[in-house]
């Protein structure tokens, strides 16, 4: 499109417009899919999913850290005040089920006499953890939440040495608060709400930023948040200067640095030494990067160097003038400001001092507007189209690498948590965090409503467990078109 606004393409484009639907609630969940058939990863239960023989049934096997020699589910965490103390543990052990059937339905009588669960609940509940792909359906009011909320306590209670957090997802923030609300009922507290859009306010204390707080980043880590953040600041920048470049009639510093540092290298110093400063500091560089080309701006309007306050002024200007999003802790100081403010009258005064070869300078404005005509004719406008979206690749580049940063860091801030909770569309967002902790086992509560699609984006190579709980006859699938709405019915 920028190629085309300027005459140097004639491509066509299309423009797709889907009527009530919202792009946010499809468009993360396409680009995880896209994403993850390019790189060729794996979907957790893909033999049960999509088998490669049709009508074959798949086998019903429980999850792999389920079936270690010794494993059981810890079911004492269930039991009524009445039965704590009994001495015989209440535990469920999926390979007894495979050699003693009868164990199930034991198991099964026992839940519903110490525990609060009903036949159908309990039933469910050792179903749901003897499976490592299970699917539980209830109409209203058969306690599928509780039933959610059980299995999370016995997750949790059986966890051996390494404790992932358990992922929790909802389609809606309205399902998830709930679930999460639920769960902090019962005196569950170490648990995250990666997202927005949640319209209660006790979920902020659990939010990522907030919760993140409480954890301290290592050298490590702020080092390379600090570089990422200066790499993208810079060419954002740099971008700002090609894109006004090709919105006016003047040209833009980065256009007459690469012409000068080509063709008239003796030239280039006149203008680069005056924004020099310490390479050690990053907040002088950044600072002078911000007001970077503030010298060829000054020289354009036939700035005299000798006015050193006046160049100092354009300086300032240009400060003001660029676009830079801060990060937290890393904001520009004044100390830097002053340092880089008495440097750049150093610099004027050394330039001043020493004899150079070329002093564009001393040339009047009439001069310096016939260079200036010189060096447009040299400049051709596909140079700029091209440098133009080349920084854009750039920086689109520089902003994964500064998420990345934020990503390694909150899975670091998740590993020690006992929930993550999210939506749909903040798992398939924030697929990164779940690779990264290499989560076991999924909870999807209110499954019903989940399309497909954002079933798979849950399903993470890692997922050992995975558990959709909901009613497809009370909260199922919704369809914005009249055609699609048929073919569900």
């Amino acid at each position: 499109m920028l190629y085309n606004a300027k005459d140097e393409s004639e491509e066509k484009f299309v423009l797709v417009e889907i009527p009530k639907a919202l792009f946010a609630g499809f468009n993360h969940t396409l680009k995880r899919l896209q994403q993850q058939a390019s790189t060729g990863e794996k979907i957790a239960f893909l033999p049960s999913i999509a088998p490669d023989v049709a009508g074959r049934n798949p086998e019903v096997s429980p999850p792999n850290y389920a079936a270690v020699e010794g494993f059981a589910f810890q079911l004492d965490c269930l039991r009524t005040n009445g039965h704590i103390s009994s001495k015989d543990p209440l535990n469920l052990r999926p390979n007894d089920l495979k050699s003693d059937p009868a164990a199930l339905l034991h198991c099964v009588d026992t839940l519903c006499e110490e525990t609060t669960l009903d036949r159908g609940q309990a039933r469910a509940l050792c179903e749901n953890l003897c499976r490592g792909l299970a699917f539980t359906q209830g109409p209203p009011g058969t306690g599928k939440t509780f039933l959610g909320i059980s299995l999370v306590r016995v997750l949790l209670a059986s966890r051996r040495d390494i404790c992932k957090p358990i992922l929790v997802v909802c389609m809606t923030n309205h399902a998830l608060d709930n679930f999460l609300g639920d769960l902090r009922q019962i005196g569950l507290s170490s648990f995250v709400r990666i997202g927005k859009n949640s319209k209660e306010t006790w979920t902020q204390e659990f939010s990522m930023q907030n919760v993140s707080k409480r954890v301290k980043k290592t050298t490590l880590e702020r080092s390379n948040a600090k570089t990422a953040h200066i790499q993208a600041d810079a060419l954002c920048i740099e971008g700002v200067s090609w894109c006004e470049s090709l919105n006016c009639d003047t040209l833009c510093w980065p256009a007459v640095r690469e012409l000068l540092e080509t063709k008239y290298p003796d030239i280039l110093p006149c203008f680069a030494d005056i924004a020099q400063v310490d390479e050690s500091r990053l907040t002088d560089v950044r600072l002078a990067r911000k007001g970077g080309g503030f010298a060829y701006e000054y020289w354009c309007d036939g700035g005299d160097l000798k006015d050193i306050a006046r160049l100092l002024e354009r300086f300032n200007k240009l400060l003001n003038r660029t676009p830079v999003v801060e990060e937290n802790g890393d904001s520009i100081t004044i100390d830097a400001h002053q340092r880089v403010v008495a440097q750049i009258s150093q610099n004027a005064s050394s330039h001043l001092e020493r004899p150079s070869k070329v002093d564009v300078w001393s040339l009047p404005m009439k001069e310096r507007e016939k260079l200036l005509d010189q060096w447009k004719q040299e400049i051709e406008l596909r140079n700029i189209l091209d440098r133009t979206a080349e920084i854009h690749r750039r920086y689109q580049a520089a902003i994964q690498r500064k998420r990345n940063v934020h990503y390694e860091f909150d899975a670091r801030v998740c590993t020690g948590l006992d929930i993550v909770g999210m939506t749909t569309t903040a798992c398939a967002m924030h697929w990164a965090i779940l690779r990264e902790l290499g989560i076991q086992t999924v909870i999807c509560e209110e499954a019903g409503e989940v399309m497909e699609a954002q079933s798979l984006c849950t399903l993470l190579s890692t997922v050992e467990h995975s558990i959709f709980i909901g009613d497809p006859l009370q909260l199922r699938q919704v369809s914005v078109g009249a055609v699609f709405s048929r073919a569900i019915c």
